[in-house]
């Protein structure tokens, strides 16, 4: 005999212990949208408001129930909105800079099944624009300091100026001398450079980040370095005032010993008393380098020093040597020099015994910035430097000590 279908469930329950529950109305779903369309700008800046909206619309009218939207950019969900309109939106400020495919998807209620929007959206982020603004922070700058230059870069509309660009910025003097300095989080980069006297245009250029544009056109401005005045700057006669382009390292230890000699010619016939340069001192252990050896020597025909030694001074490897600077050197005893005479200021260091590792730096120029020739001691022999265009950053002092 047949069992109407109601008999079969019964024994089914029966044997199983299964119960009947009647489903909730709110769990019912619905069938899908008649339209689930997506949209968002063509364009837009990184930290720029962007509003995304999802338009829903229910089979037979009406208006979503309830669930939420979420919104994804590239497949990755970036946001979540209740659904509780046909237009859904969501505003965000974190789309990255680059180009966007924009989906919304739908969690479904009891008119709409889940569902993914129909259609994609595509946006364009560009990196946000920058301003950059470039000034000394004292000038003109005293003899024998560095300048400080200051370089300010902001986020500037439609961007938000609050989220301020990281990043590097170069700084040039002159077009030639340069360096690179990280922005602080205030987005200031902080530039001191040891300049020659005289006026220096400066440029600076934001680098550019991730998330920040790089500046279209460098940022300029202008600095003055004054001449050297009173005790350390009287008397000067011969001056290399080119820019530093290189350094010579001059040590006396257990590896290696080398010297350097730089041609000069007095002006006029007087006494050399002072000399200035620009370096400073390092070691590899505890022990610094011996004294920093400064002479005037007679010269030979080849144009090495003779030995000959007429004038003298030195500079003590003390901790503000070892900071770095321009120095002035005041000879102990000084030379006598005759006018359009050649000479050699010799550089080198007195010598530390075996346990030394001790090395002077002194900042040398390019493109025979001096009219002298600047000679190398390799292991006390001298010959021709390896850089046969450089010349010692330097300027001497002539006449009676002030």
């Amino acid at each position: 005999m047949k069992r109407s279908f109601q008999a079969v469930l019964a024994l089914l329950v029966a044997v199983t212990g299964l119960a009947l529950v009647a489903p909730r109305a709110d769990a019912a779903v619905g069938p899908p949208p008649k339209a689930f369309v997506v949209s968002a700008p063509a364009a837009s800046v990184w930290s720029q408001s962007v509003k995304l909206t999802a338009a829903i619309t229910p089979k037979g009218g009406g208006t979503p129930k309830g669930g939420t939207m979420t919104f994804l950019a590239d497949g990755v969900p970036i946001g979540t909105a209740p659904a509780t309109t046909r237009n859904t939106t969501l505003t965000t400020k974190e789309l990255p800079p680059g180009e966007h495919v924009i989906t919304a998807e739908y969690s479904g209620d009891v008119a709409i099944a889940a569902s993914t929007s129909t259609n994609t959206a595509s946006i364009s982020v560009a990196a946000a624009p920058t301003s950059i603004t470039v000034f000394p922070t004292q000038d003109p700058v005293p003899y024998e300091e560095p300048a400080e230059i200051k370089a300010v870069v902001k986020a500037v509309a439609p961007a938000v100026p609050t989220r301020r660009p990281t990043g590097t910025v170069t700084f040039s003097a002159d077009g030639c001398y340069t360096g690179v300095v990280n922005l602080n989080s205030n987005g200031v980069a902080t530039w001191r450079p040891w300049l020659c006297p005289g006026v220096h245009e400066i440029t600076a250029t934001y680098d550019g980040s991730e998330r920040h544009a790089a500046s279209e056109v460098p940022a300029t401005t202008t600095v003055t370095v004054l001449e050297p005045v009173g005790e350390d700057g009287e008397n000067i006669d011969q001056v290399n005032d080119g820019e530093p382009t290189g350094f010579l390292g001059i040590s006396d230890d257990s590896v290696t010993s080398s010297s350097y000699a730089q041609t000069i010619t007095p002006s006029e016939t007087g006494r050399i008393y002072a000399v200035d340069i620009l370096g400073l001192w390092f070691t590899d252990n505890e022990t610094p380098p011996g004294p920093l050896l400064f002479s005037v020597q007679t010269l030979d025909e080849d144009g090495n020093p003779t030995g000959t030694v007429l004038g003298s001074g030195s500079l003590a490897a003390t901790e503000e040597a070892q900071a770095g600077g321009e120095f002035h050197v005041e000879f102990d005893n000084v030379a006598d020099v005759e006018g359009g005479i050649e000479y050699g200021l010799v550089l080198e260091v007195a010598p530390q015994g075996p346990e030394a590792f001790g090395v002077w730096i002194v900042a040398s120029t390019g493109e025979n910035s001096y009219p002298g020739a600047l000679r190398a001691r390799s292991d006390g022999v001298w010959g021709d430097p390896a850089d046969p265009d450089a010349d010692l950053l330097f300027r001497t002092h002539l006449g009676d000590p002030v």
